[in-house]
């Protein structure tokens, strides 16, 4: 083989290398593949463990969707937590939970609790429901007291969540969320 045959089936090999890795980039595979726009969205929700594949935390949102945080920390990694987040959803991973949608998170926060000591009462409006009375006077309706809670001037110590986003028919109280109560 000569020179010029030589630079000549180099151009060919050269060219048919080009030719497959454009083919590739244009198709969506090989070396360089875009990926999929991040979308970044806030969330409001509640940490659950989850007691599959050797168990994991994902986080709940209140409209049920599930998330599978990839990066939780530590001191978010409590069953029943309530949290908020702003995350990128990550739909260029797979993982091995096969549960929920992956997420980054850019910014997690637990909502700040309130103790509360007070009174279970009884309040006969709008079909009759339990609320707590503060010591100081200030009104609270818990959206999950406990069945054995519900007495009638049962004291309590209780640690609330304030709950701004939840409007209620009731229009009585603060709407609060539960995060621990006891008898006082």
């Amino acid at each position: 083989m000569n020179i010029k045959q030589m630079g000549i089936a180099v151009i060919l090999v050269v060219g048919i290398i080009a030719a497959g890795l454009i083919a590739m980039v244009v198709m969506g595979g090989g070396l360089y593949t875009r990926g999929p726009a991040q979308q970044t969205i806030g969330i409001t929700g509640t940490v659950t463990y989850i007691d599959l594949e050797g168990g994991f935390y994902g986080i709940v949102a209140d409209d049920g969707t599930q998330y599978l945080p990839l990066d939780l920390p530590e001191e978010f990694r409590q069953d029943g937590r309530a949290v908020t987040a702003e995350v990128i959803v990550r739909d260029d991973v797979a993982t091995i939970q096969q549960w929920g949608t992956p997420v980054e998170i850019v910014d997690i926060n637990a909502p700040a609790t309130v103790a509360v000591n007070g009174t279970v009462t009884y309040i006969d409006l709008e079909g009759g429901f339990y609320g707590i009375v503060a010591d100081d006077g200030t009104q609270y309706l818990p959206l999950d007291l406990p069945e054995e809670f519900r007495q009638d001037g049962r004291a309590v110590t209780a640690e609330v969540i304030v709950r701004d986003d939840v409007a209620t028919i009731q229009q009585w109280g603060t709407p609060v969320e539960i995060a621990a109560l006891e008898a006082a």
